[in-house]
């Protein structure tokens, strides 16, 4: 399990890609969360190690469906860096990256526009600074799918 290599491992900086959030809107607005995989990887770090928190967040992908009921599903994707407590950090810049896929790409389904980006920070470890990125590039469809090569920044 994840939490388990990180308490072993300890590293400075961890890059999370696709941290999905599932949630329930009900009719009259209130939320409920069905899976939170970042509360869950903390959650389990917490009896092993209290030595890391969220350093930056991004959010991607938001998609909201309607249940038929008047409620609705909400899909959250996310980057995510984790960072050491005793790690000294600051500056945490984000961007998406352009194009942003759109159901164009998949000819046998609609999806709403998928974003996925980049995420970084700037750390001191062991008094030598360095900036930690973490990304998420779009995987090609199929062999002839410029998808990843075009990814670039805003």
């Amino acid at each position: 399990m994840l939490a388990d290599q990180i308490a072993v491992q300890q590293p400075y900086l961890i890059s999370l890609q696709e941290v999905t959030l599932w949630q329930t809107i009900s009719v009259t607005g209130e939320t409920g969360i069905l899976a939170d995989q970042l509360d869950l990887l903390m959650t389990r770090l917490r009896p092993a190690t209290s030595k890391y928190e969220v350093l930056a967040g991004q959010d991607l992908t938001d998609i909201t469906a309607p249940l038929g009921d008047g409620s609705y599903l909400r899909f959250l994707d996310r980057n995510v860096i984790l960072a050491r407590t005793d790690l000294s950090s600051r500056n945490w810049p984000c961007q998406t990256f352009d194009p942003e896929l759109s159901g164009d790409h998949f000819p046998r389904a609609r999806f709403p526009e998928e974003l996925n980006g980049w995420i970084s920070v700037d750390a001191k470890i062991r008094g030598k600074s360095l900036r930690f990125f973490g990304t998420h590039l779009e995987s090609p469809v199929s062999q002839d799918d410029p998808t990843q090569v075009l990814q670039d920044w805003n």
